[in-house]
């Protein structure tokens, strides 16, 4: 887990990304902050990457959208997200 502004939009994220999966047992997030930015992991089940993902990508890029936008609001460094799938 983080801390400070980074722990809460790791939270933010995973709060959207546990409303959109089938799973929320198999979902796990994890932050990995960077030189200029954090990381933020997804990994769920099989079934629920494409939901993360969504048609053309357009799940993944709006959950993006939204936390460069808070990012940029609070002053603190822009995430990226992953998502990955487990078996």
């Amino acid at each position: 887990m983080l801390e400070g502004r980074s722990a809460k939009m790791e939270q933010i994220i995973e709060g959207i990304a546990r409303s959109i999966v089938f799973d929320e047992d198999d979902l796990t997030v994890e932050a990995a902050p960077g030189m200029y930015q954090t990381r933020v992991t997804l990994r769920a089940s099989s079934r629920d990457v494409g939901k993360l993902l969504g048609r053309h990508g357009k799940t993944v890029t709006a959950m993006r959208f939204l936390t460069d936008l808070i990012a940029e609001k609070n002053g603190s460094d822009p995430c990226t997200i992953w998502v990955e799938g487990s078996v």
